[in-house]
This record gives C-alpha cells, structure tokens and sequence, in this order.
C-alpha cells in the first residue's frame, strides 16, 4: 500500500514538471526595462528622419515696370533739345531779372524753377514744349503788363542792343523770321592775277576785294585787250536781268554789288581789321532834322545827294 502511493506521488510530481516546462515554453520573452541596457551591436546606428516640410518661398508682388517712351524728335537728341529749351527759358529770365523788385522775383523765379523741372522731366517734344510755353504764362502772370506807348530811342546802345537780341530770340524760338540758326559755308578761289585787300577776312565786310584789291597781270585767254585788266567772275547760268528789284533768286543780287550804290557805303578802315561807314552818293553824312534834344536821336533826316556836276 506505501509503495502503490508512493508510486502515484512520484508520477504526479512527473507529471507537475512536464506542465511546468510547457508552460515555460509558452512563456514569451521580456522587454528589457528601462532600468535595463539595450542589447548592443557593431553596427553604427542609423540617424533617424523626422518627416519634415519644406515651406514654398513667398515673394512679394512687383508692379509692372512704366514702359519707356520713345523720344520723337526727329533731328535732335533729347538731351540736347531740353538743354536747349531749357537755357532758352534761362535766358528769358535773366534778361528781365534786373527790371523787377523782390515780389516780383520770388514769384518768376518759382515760375522758371517749375518750368525747368517740367522740361527736364519731358519724355517728348510736345511735353517739352508745353512745359516751355506753360512756364513762359506763368512768367508773364506774374509782371505787369504794359500799357501804353513807350519810345526807346533814348536808351542806350547796349539796352537797345539788349532789347533788339530779346525779340528775335523770341521770334527764332517760335519759328516767325527766316533767321537761321547755322548757316553753309563755302570756298571761293581767286586768280593769281589778283591781290586783295586784306589777308584777314573782315566779318560784314569780306576781303575787300574790288574796293582795295588790284590786278597784277593779264588774263590770258580774254581776247578783247582793254578787258584783259578787267575782274572777271563767272556765273553758271545766265540771270536774264540785272535789275536787283525785279528778280526772283539770288543770284542779281549778288551781281548788283558790283554796280549798284547807295546814298552811303562802308569802306574798310587803316587797320583792315573792320570798316567805316562814308557817303557814296551823299554828299556828307545824314543830319538829323528832328533832335529835339540833341542826342541825335530823330526820324528824319537830311542829305544832299551827288549830282553829275559832282
């Protein structure tokens, strides 16, 4: 009877083991704790990636760029044609500055700043131009205007001189005369056969040619003798007429100066560096009729002319 027990009792305990280790099977691993090391390798740890985004760059609206205007002058570059209607604009100022008293000043001489401004601004002639005669009003808005009827026969020769430059810079400015800004030159060859007057070209005036020049020598293919001492020009074609006031070009005109007179002449003077004036068909030199106050300033005047007893 023991032994029967003790032969159950030992197989239990046989049987007590054999589930014990199945149960150890079926037992799963344990993460390590975080007081416990994590198993190491050889390997270099790969850096981990956070799954980031790249932001689009922003930019900031632009406006449009002002498309450039053409300049539309023609014949002239732009900068040349506001520096030249600018300095116009100067020159009117300054040629009146002198006449006006401090108001008057200050108020013309914002008028001229505005107006200079304006034309350098100026992306066109007609705005250049606009500019110009806008600022011109405003200079005449700002003197008083005259009334009445003035003489300037007692101012002197510069003021004269000065006011006469003034009107035909306004009228060369608005196109009104046929006074050229520039004009062609051209060449002029002369014989041996003749001396001039003078080596030096005298402005108004010319070489003196026919008043003081000679001849020195024969022409040699004139073949009437009496003519061959003769100064002789040339003409391309044949004017029909000499008479200087019923002709249509130009070309009488320069013929008449060698046979026309006049009541006086200018002839060149010692120095041959100018001329002076001199009768021709007068007698003696103009006088005055109507010199009221002896400054020789008149409208009328007085001349006996040369006679064929003369």
């Amino acid at each position: 009877m023991k032994k029967l027990l003790s032969i159950l009792l030992v197989l239990a305990m046989v049987v007590s083991l054999a589930a014990c280790a199945k149960e150890e099977e079926k037992k799963p691993e344990t993460q390590p704790t975080a007081t416990e090391a994590p198993a190491t390798t050889d390997e270099p740890a790969q850096p981990t990636q956070e799954a980031t985004t790249t932001p689009e760059p922003t930019t900031e609206p632009t406006a449009e760029p002002t498309p450039e205007i053409p300049w539309d002058g023609q014949y002239i570059e732009k900068e040349d044609f506001l520096a030249y209607i600018a300095h116009d604009l100067e020159n009117v100022f300054s040629s009146i500055e002198d006449q006006l008293d401090d108001a008057e000043y200050t108020s013309v001489k914002s008028v001229v700043d505005l107006g200079l401004a304006s034309i350098n601004a100026s992306n066109t002639v007609s705005e250049a131009e606009a500019a110009y005669d806008n600022a011109l009003k405003g200079i005449l808005d700002a003197i008083p205007k005259a009334d009445g009827l003035f003489s300037y026969k007692k101012e002197s020769n510069a003021e004269r001189t000065n006011i006469l430059g003034i009107l035909e810079q306004f009228a060369v400015s608005k196109g009104m005369t046929g006074i050229s800004l520039f004009e062609n030159g051209s060449y002029n060859m002369y014989n041996e056969r003749i001396t001039l007057g003078t080596e030096n070209y005298i402005v108004g005036y010319g070489f003196g040619t026919l008043a003081h020049g000679s001849i020195n020598a024969d022409l040699e293919y004139e073949t009437v003798p009496e003519w061959k001492r003769y100064y002789h020009t040339f003409e391309s074609s044949d004017p029909g007429t000499l008479n200087y006031l019923n002709d249509q070009g130009a070309q009488v005109g320069d013929l008449y100066g060698y046979i026309g007179a006049s009541f006086v002449t200018n002839f060149m003077n010692a120095t041959k560096d100018g001329y002076d004036w001199v009768p021709e068909l007068a007698k003696e030199k103009p006088q005055p009729v109507n010199d009221d106050d002896g400054d020789g300033m008149c409208t009328t005047w007085r001349m006996e002319v040369k006679t064929g007893a003369d």
